[in-house]
């Protein structure tokens, strides 16, 4: 089944996931990236999205509880990360998820070595994303990492069948691909620091966390995300 993907202030796009054919929820879009403004889409939490959208280009961020959740999980996995991946290294199944010190450890359907560049020290782990066949293996992966000045981030791939980015957000940062980049959090819990890129048929995700307000760390996360995306070709 077609899963669909509704991003709400972290991520300003809606995307659909998966092979089967289904019904889609908005009609007009077409396969691979679409760019719509959001006036012309019916969502949920749509002004709160606007709302998002505007406070970030105005303020460099948008003050919101809502990365509450994400914050807390990718700060805690330095605290975890050795025990799993030393647990589940040892268990050979194929539809686990939890944290891996490999990549070789996951059956991928498509190209991925890893972060360029990263050091071991750096990285915490791998997890796969998207979808899982017993044909190909799974059509995403994420990696987990910890960089002094970002704090804690995850590289996430997927496969899509389409994207409707949203006109308002829509940039060409990543190797002049379709992009889109933000800060959500509070001063209380930290903040999520987004960069997203996108081709016909793939979501790529960076996102760090830490306790800092920096916007100057976006540009030290593009850089990161051009070497990353032209490593996936």
């Amino acid at each position: 089944m077609k899963k669909l993907l509704i991003s709400i202030l972290l991520l300003p796009s809606l995307a659909l996931a998966g092979s089967e054919p289904t019904a889609t929820p908005f009609p007009g879009a077409k396969k691979g990236i679409n760019i719509w403004p959001i006036e012309k889409i019916n969502m949920p939490m749509k002004m709160e999205t606007i709302k998002g959208i505007q406070s970030f280009a105005t303020k460099g961020y948008t003050d919101t509880m809502e990365t509450d959740q994400s914050v807390n999980l990718l700060l805690g996995i330095p605290k975890i990360a050795a025990k799993e991946t030393s647990q589940y290294d040892k268990i050979n199944n194929e539809l686990d998820t939890h944290l891996r010190s490999s990549l070789s450890k996951f059956r991928l359907s498509f190209k991925f070595s890893g972060i360029p560049g990263m050091s071991k020290e750096n990285v915490l782990g791998f997890s796969p994303a998207g979808g899982y066949t017993h044909e190909s293996g799974w059509d995403g992966m994420g990696e987990f990492i910890q960089l002094p000045n970002l704090g804690v981030c995850s590289f996430t791939t997927m496969a899509i069948e389409s994207v409707i980015l949203f006109k308002e957000s829509l940039q060409y940062e990543v190797n002049k691909k379709p992009s889109d980049k933000n800060i959500s959090g509070n001063w209380n819990t930290g903040f999520l620091y987004t960069v997203n890129w996108y081709t016909n048929t793939r979501r790529n995700s960076l996102e760090c966390a830490n306790k800092n307000l920096k916007p100057e760390n976006l540009n030290q996360m593009i850089h990161i995300a051009n070497q990353i995306d032209e490593s996936l070709g």
